[in-house]
């Protein structure tokens, strides 16, 4: 409203100003109202919201959520290193002859030596690639005149191809070190002096990809036989439009699958959560109650996030004193060795539902210029902890249940890094490719094998190698 106006509402007599400053007062609360939700969404980062690190803003990083130790970096006292050990039958042996002396000039060469001094180096060998050239005879049986030829190995199946050394290999750099394939050609050429097309090499990764996917079946009963099942699910960009990874994993065995939806939907097409009927640690995610075969339990750390956001952005003390309360929870569960007795889980349980109770009178709580922000995000997180109290406490009680689902976020973690690197999976197939691979190497992670060795196996149809003892 300009000046004009404004004198012509004046000159319109009494009640037209009255009724001007009320509407124009009522203008500036939700206008109040808006900057606050938005100063409050700014002030949200990746330590009191379920905003990703790569979303914070730079400079000015958030403060890591974990409380200082106290402890300077590197190795604590009592720690035991780690460092070279010598070898007893070391692969080659170099002696170092002495062949006159220094001071008078006489030759040593016939003179045995006192002793040796011994020094050992861990190198690499020459890197090369080596050819080996498979011959099959042919006889012909001199009774029936029948010819014979011997039998290839069964990874032999061209007349000129790469093996299954260097195809885990280029496997293993691509979807565990995240190497984009460009730089892979770059990186067999430099070390190895072998030209491999960039085409080659991703033939090679959904190659291995599809040799390996017979070992779904197996990760999935691992996976289904399992107490507590960690479940999440992350944005990637596919072809330059928004999908879903989603992670089912133990401490044991991992399942990543891309969809296009999030959902329901999503859950349904990769089929195992309709067949679990454990224990699922997620997120309060409403689609994951959906399937009520199973217990549910909560993932404290994301609480732990909220609460965090309620204190520091909208000074709700009550939000500080449930953090302390659960962190006591963590700590006295890990004390009693997984889970706590029916008293002191009970103890824990009053103390939770009293301070639940003193922040009811946040949900009528206005600020000042009458913005309800504050007692809005309040309600929604309130009316959740009474509904989904048991899920939230479960790990009191229960031994197989963790505080916090941060394996299935670890499962998801090298997908986001994949997609940090690449920018975007360029192909449909190259995501499910990914995660295929991905879901194998982490599995074998987590069964403590060497990655190189098992892949290779893996990858020469050897799917024992995954779960059978080392």
């Amino acid at each position: 409203m300009n000046r004009e106006q404004i004198l012509a509402v004046y000159h319109q007599g009494p009640e037209a100003v009255v009724q001007l400053v009320t509407e124009l007062y009522r203008q500036m609360e939700r206008l109040q109202a808006r900057v606050e939700q938005l100063e409050a969404r700014t002030k949200k980062n990746s330590t009191n919201s379920h905003l990703p690190p790569s979303s914070d803003l730079a400079p000015s990083h958030p403060l890591p959520s974990r409380e200082k130790s106290g402890r300077r970096p590197g190795g604590q006292p009592g720690h035991r290193g780690r460092t070279l050990k010598p070898v007893e039958n070391p692969d080659h042996v170099l002696v170092h002859r002495v062949t006159s002396c220094t001071g008078c000039g006489a030759s040593l060469e016939s003179i045995p030596a006192r002793r040796m001094v011994i020094r050992q180096v861990f190198d690499l060998p020459k890197l090369s690639i080596e050819v080996t050239q498979h011959e099959v005879e042919v006889k012909s049986c001199p009774h029936c005149g029948r010819l014979q030829q011997a039998e290839f190995l069964d990874h032999v199946t061209h007349h000129i191809q790469y093996g299954p050394s260097i195809r885990a290999f280029a496997s293993y750099l691509h979807s565990v070190q995240l190497i984009p394939y460009r730089r892979l050609t770059e990186l067999f050429q430099h070390w190895f002096g072998c030209s491999i097309r960039e085409g080659t090499i991703v033939a090679m990764t959904q190659e291995a990809a599809a040799c390996l996917m017979d070992l779904r079946s197996p990760i999935e009963e691992k996976l289904l036989a399992s107490p507590i099942l960690h479940t999440d699910e992350t944005s990637l960009s596919v072809e330059g439009k928004r999908q879903w990874v989603h992670a089912v994993g133990t401490p044991e065995a991992t399942w990543l699958a891309c969809h296009p939806r999030r959902g329901l939907e999503a859950m349904e097409a990769i089929g195992l959560l309709p067949r679990y009927e454990g224990t699922m640690i997620h997120d309060a995610w409403k689609p994951y109650f959906s399937y009520s075969q199973a217990d549910h339990a909560l993932c404290n750390a994301h609480l732990l996030r909220e609460l965090k956001a309620l204190y520091e952005i909208h000074g709700q003390a009550w939000a500080k004193r449930i953090i302390d309360l659960l962190l006591e929870m963590k700590t006295a569960v890990e004390q009693a060795g997984g889970v706590l007795n029916d008293p002191e889980a009970q103890a824990f349980e009053h103390a939770f539902d009293d301070l639940l109770r003193e922040a009811k009178i946040w949900e009528i709580l206005l600020l000042p210029h009458g913005s309800d922000v504050p007692s809005r995000e309040t309600r929604k997180l309130i009316r959740r902890l009474w509904e989904r109290r048991t899920e939230t406490l479960r790990f009191l009680r229960e031994r197989h249940v963790p505080f916090d689902n941060n394996l299935a976020e670890r499962d998801l973690r090298m997908a986001k890094m994949k997609e940090k690197i690449s920018g975007t999976f360029r192909s449909t197939e190259g995501v499910h490719a990914f995660c295929l691979m991905r879901s194998v190497i982490s599995t074998i992670q987590k069964q403590k094998k060497s990655v190189g060795k098992t892949l290779e196996r893996l990858l020469q149809g050897h799917f024992d190698a995954l779960f059978s003892p080392v």
